[in-house]
């Protein structure tokens, strides 16, 4: 129990820094500023609106951005249902297609086509029985690339509908939906599919396996292509996974650390969205604002969830000790933020410098892959940072494993860090950046 609140804790953690610099990334894609990744994907880009013959320069009235929408809408799902109808008879069949699975009804072929483009993602077959690798990457994997995107897009348009004062467009649907693709989603998805398969979700071509049971029956073990569409399927908030089971089956989620970091792709793009409309609002505090609403709001819907039906309970004895641990570590957590200032010396550096010294102190602290019996000095490093005593007051105040569940020491460390992270912002902080 204590760990699953701690991979709680830092899940939240790890999607409030991801959607903190993907705000800021996201609002440079959809503004089309230069980016890391724009000496790369420019030409691509430029390429693509050549190919489609637009003008990113040319905005479009709320009127023609909605019947852009509906226009891919429409094609895309009509692509989709043809694909799925002939997947039996597409070319390479014994690369794409090697378990020779049939073409799918029509009226399924409907269905799934419909919800795909809509991002509804509702499964009403069985992907391992139902879906060539083909129909899986190019019909269904493609929907969610593109479903994603057109959310994406319409996000970014409600945005500059909201902050700008006057004029009558709202963007080019076309242009946006290229830059959510090419600039967000795919280069995510990548890196993200290369983590899946590095902890054992399968990426192959493979015809499906038969496997002889000790008890003398026979096993079918489905494969293919599970990785990559896993990780867009998360990231893009999508349903519709590879197999029936979704991301309970192994081959889609292998273990405890694959489950926080799809979590993780699950967050990280809406969450961002609410810091990209504080960058176009030129007030970022309102982007944290919407970020702490969300996060009440998923948090809330969380606990009632789980005390309706599984039995959840709060821990109402020790709840005061557990709020004044959050309060406290959010106190100084915010002074050593403020401090590490000082040492940053403009925003450009800012997510290197976090980086480098969070992520080392979350592996000392034994809390980013918990250790059953952690090494001795990895213990008593750990034990000098604050993270970890605030993730063990955290634990401790939330199971009352102490009376009251107060932790004297472990509050009176992080009010030492807390006070020195205080006076040290004071004497160093500036608001103009150093160069």
């Amino acid at each position: 129990m204590g760990s699953q609140i701690v991979g709680f804790v830092v899940t939240f953690l790890a999607v409030f820094v991801a959607a903190w610099f993907l705000g800021e990334y996201m609002f440079k894609v959809f503004r089309g500023e230069r980016t890391i990744l724009t000496p790369v994907l420019r030409p691509v880009e430029r390429g693509c609106f050549r190919v489609m013959g637009v003008d990113e320069q040319r905005e479009q009235s709320w009127v023609g951005y909605l019947l852009a929408m509906l226009l891919v809408t429409v094609i895309s799902a009509l692509f989709t249902y043809v694909l799925l109808r002939l997947q039996d008879r597409l070319p390479f069949q014994s690369l794409f297609n090697p378990n020779h699975l049939p073409g799918v009804p029509a009226d399924l072929s409907l269905n799934t086509a419909i919800s795909f483009t809509t991002n509804t993602n509702w499964q009403n077959y069985t992907g391992e029985q139902s879906m060539s690798y083909l129909s899986q990457m190019l019909a269904l994997a493609f929907h969610q690339f593109l479903s994603a995107a057109t959310g994406i897009a319409l996000a970014i348009a409600l945005v500059r509908g909201l902050v700008r004062r006057s004029g009558r467009t709202i963007g080019n649907f076309y242009v946006d939906i290229t830059r959510a693709t090419l600039y967000i989603l795919l280069p995510i998805a990548v890196v993200a599919t290369l983590v899946l398969v590095s902890q054992g979700a399968i990426q192959n071509f493979s015809a499906y396996t038969v496997a002889h049971t000790l008890e003398g029956a026979t096993q079918t073990i489905a494969q293919g292509p599970v990785a990559s569409m896993e990780a867009i399927k998360d990231l893009g908030t999508n349903g519709g996974g590879f197999f029936n089971a979704n991301a309970a089956h192994p081959f889609e989620n292998p273990d405890g650390f694959t489950n926080a970091f799809e979590i993780l792709l699950c967050l990280c793009i809406p969450f961002g969205l609410a810091f990209t409309f504080g960058h176009y609002a030129k007030n970022i505090k309102q982007g944290v604002a919407i970020f702490v609403a969300m996060a009440i709001v998923l948090v809330v819907i969380c606990a009632a969830f789980g005390a309706a039906f599984y039995g959840a309970t709060l821990p109402t004895n020790t709840l005061p000790s557990f709020l004044l641990t959050l309060v406290v570590g959010a106190a100084v957590f915010s002074a050593l933020g403020v401090a590490m200032t000082a040492v940053i010396p403009n925003a450009d550096a800012a997510p290197a410098v976090v980086n480098a010294t969070i992520l080392p102190l979350l592996f000392i602290s034994n809390i980013f892959i918990p250790l059953e019996n952690p090494s001795g000095w990895i213990d008593v490093v750990g034990k000098v940072f604050p993270i970890r005593h605030f993730a063990d007051a955290m634990i401790g105040s939330f199971l009352g494993l102490s009376g009251s569940g107060l932790h004297v020491n472990d509050f009176l460390v992080m009010g030492a860090w807390g006070i020195g992270a205080l006076f040290f912002g004071v004497r160093f902080f500036r608001w103009e950046p150093r160069t």
